[in-house]
């Protein structure tokens, strides 16, 4: 697992699995990691997407909420930092801003349950924190008009 999502995840193996879909998600996770690990990043990457699809089945899946979100955040992390490792910042950045703004969104949805938002409020402060970190990388070589820098995405 990129560094990133280990520091924010340590115990992601000690899920409680209840579906097969979380089964196949972490197996899509462990291969995307090695492929990270020995650098080769395209083939990583397509192996995240695949497995932020998988994390994102989960999402209606009749399991715990907080396995699914952290499934889904965790995909989100892993593609991001795979896309800035591969030099693409600006797909790094994307990736993060969208996972913040959905977590955001779902902790506020009025239709999901109160476990749900809790749990999307849980996650949220942990891609805060990686969205800060994203800024205070990306800004100090660039300015907030360049358009590799995070807030040019934000439209700010």
């Amino acid at each position: 697992m990129p560094l990133r999502a280990r520091l924010l995840y340590p115990s992601m193996s000690q899920l409680q699995l209840s579906d097969d879909s979380l089964h196949r998600w972490q197996a899509l996770t462990r291969a995307a990691n090695a492929l990270f690990a020995q650098g080769q990043l395209e083939d990583a990457i397509s192996v995240y997407e695949q497995a932020l699809e998988t994390a994102e089945q989960l999402l209606a899946a009749d399991i715990s909420p907080d396995a699914a979100i952290a499934a889904y955040t965790v995909s989100r992390l892993n593609l991001a930092e795979a896309h800035d490792r591969a030099d693409d910042p600006e797909s790094a950045a994307e990736a993060l801003i969208g996972i913040h703004l959905h977590l955001l969104k779902m902790a506020l949805d009025p239709i999901l349950s109160q476990a749900w938002r809790d749990a999307a409020l849980h996650h949220s402060h942990r891609t805060h924190l990686e969205l800060q970190h994203s800024f205070v990388l990306t800004s100090i070589p660039a300015s907030p008009g360049c358009s590799r820098h995070p807030a040019h995405l934000l439209r700010i």
